[in-house]
């Protein structure tokens, strides 16, 4: 049985995500508990070797929150201790304790990370459980660190953290180079927001222990989140010193070099990565979009199209090999490929968008504007729909239905701010000057360097006869 269990492991984790495989592992823990515990109990402690292949396996593919597992394990199997076979269950003990994979490394990532596995139980009922079964095995043994550790995480879980705080406190009081417990008191600091105290006890846990890897990939998602993107490289590279086969740590060091604009450094990541799981077609298609930004044209195609080898469904992929065809005037081609993303799913609202730029790019203005309509159907509330309708309506001489659009796009997502320039245009173009003035000034706000929203600006300013401002903005 026990050959079985880790066969199952090994086959779950091989061919599929590590989404997949904690599911798995969720679901077997959820409907088996009892018979797992009896495996451990019962098998394990006759088979030694079977639990250190399992363990070593754990290790490999790097499940974090398998501590919080051991832990619950290591008191079940202590409150048998007195029964039969001591020396067999001590000899148990000493594996979990003082196998490879360090004590507390339960990892709890950010909602934005791609790396979140939940140590939660599946039910309100078996925290609760957990909770009293810990309690009663400190009150034979209070200065149990793996048990206050336990329930510390249990306490994390039910939102009550001044006692989650208050157990990984006793744990660091009475284990003062316990690394764990300065690592997991961090989680805690981090579910409340308190992220400066996190990154203190993170910085203590790699001082008693530098070659604790998890700790610099936590403080990376803490720099990240800080804005503070050297740091956070700084230490996602110290943690793949130690974990080089961690796919999704380069694909996040990747996007940190993206936004620093070290490219060619991004590139080399996503082909790590690549190297690592090359059936991703995921990370196929994030390096097709670098690729291009990259003016790497066939080597865009080439990413989009092994993408779309790996997965055939995959709408991104045909999207986004749609508009490459669309950039290099391919209309047929681009029509071809998303209308094949709209095939597998008709209710992907940007998709109708993308098709509305082949028409509009073909001079169909009617059905260019029929799909973005279609598109806001789907989305009110998407943002690219009313600019792309905005510019159709401005080709067709609908000033004032462009106006609104471009508004409404502002008003969803404040962030597009080069919006004003067109809105700027626009209002010019209607000899609303005033109007049209203060968008060119919200342009140059964000863009100072726009030399049409100077040159604009400019000319407004004669028209005004605010000849002073015209030519200190002519000759700028």
């Amino acid at each position: 049985m026990g050959k079985s269990f880790f066969q199952a492991f090994q086959i779950i984790y091989l061919n599929y995500s590590l989404f997949v495989y904690k599911f798995f592992f969720d679901l077997l823990f959820s409907l088996f508990q009892d018979q797992i515990n009896q495996l451990i109990l019962n098998i394990f402690s006759k088979n030694f070797r079977i639990i250190k292949q399992l363990l070593n396996f754990f290790q490999i593919i790097q499940i974090q929150q398998l501590d919080y597992l051991f832990s619950y394990f290591i008191i079940i199997i202590k409150n048998q201790i007195k029964k039969n076979k001591k020396k067999q269950m001590r000899a148990l003990i000493s594996i979990l304790k003082n196998n490879s994979i360090p004590k507390s490394e339960s990892l709890r990532f950010q909602k934005n990370s791609k790396f979140f596995f939940s140590n939660k139980p599946q039910t309100d009922n078996q925290l609760l459980q957990q909770i009293e079964l810990l309690k009663n095995s400190l009150k034979n043994n209070p200065q149990d660190i793996d048990t206050l550790s336990s329930l510390g995480l249990c306490y994390q879980i039910q939102k009550q953290y001044n006692e989650s705080i208050q157990c990984l406190i006793e744990c660091q009081k009475i284990a003062p180079q316990n690394y764990g417990a300065y690592f997991n008191l961090a989680q805690v600091y981090i579910s409340q927001g308190k992220l400066e105290e996190a990154k203190k006890q993170l910085l203590r846990s790699l001082e008693i222990e530098p070659k604790y890897s998890h700790p610099y990939f936590q403080l990376s998602q803490i720099y990240y989140q800080q804005g503070m993107l050297e740091e956070a490289k700084q230490n996602i590279q110290n943690y793949l010193k130690f974990n080089p086969q961690h796919a999704e740590s380069y694909l996040f060091l990747a996007d940190i070099n993206e936004q620093m604009n070290n490219l060619n450094q991004a590139k080399k990541c996503y082909q790590e990565a690549i190297k690592i799981n090359p059936k991703d077609d995921q990370t196929y298609l994030k390096l097709g979009i670098l690729n291009l930004k990259m003016e790497l044209f066939e080597d865009t195609k080439q990413c989009y199209l092994e993408a779309l080898k790996i997965n055939t469904l995959n709408t991104q992929a045909h999207n986004y090999l749609g508009l490459f065809y669309l950039q290099i005037k391919k209309l047929k081609e681009a029509k071809n490929q998303i209308l094949k993303a709209l095939e597998i799913d008709p209710q992907l609202a940007i998709t109708y968008v993308n098709l509305g730029k082949v028409y509009e790019e073909q001079d169909q203005l009617n059905d260019a504007v029929s799909s973005f309509l279609d598109a806001l159907k789907i989305d009110p509330q998407l943002a690219p729909a009313y600019i792309s309708l905005g510019k159709v309506q401005t080709k067709q001489g609908q000033l004032n239905n462009a106006v609104s659009n471009f508004l409404k796009a502002l008003e969803i997502d404040p962030s597009m701010t080069y919006i004003y320039f067109e809105l700027a245009y626009l209002y010019h173009e209607m000899n609303m000057l005033n109007e049209a003035k203060e968008n060119y000034l919200n342009t140059l706000k964000y863009y100072p360097d726009n030399f049409f929203g100077l040159f604009n600006l400019g000319i407004i300013n004669l028209d005004m006869k605010m000849l002073s401002d015209a030519k200190r903005y002519l000759l700028k």
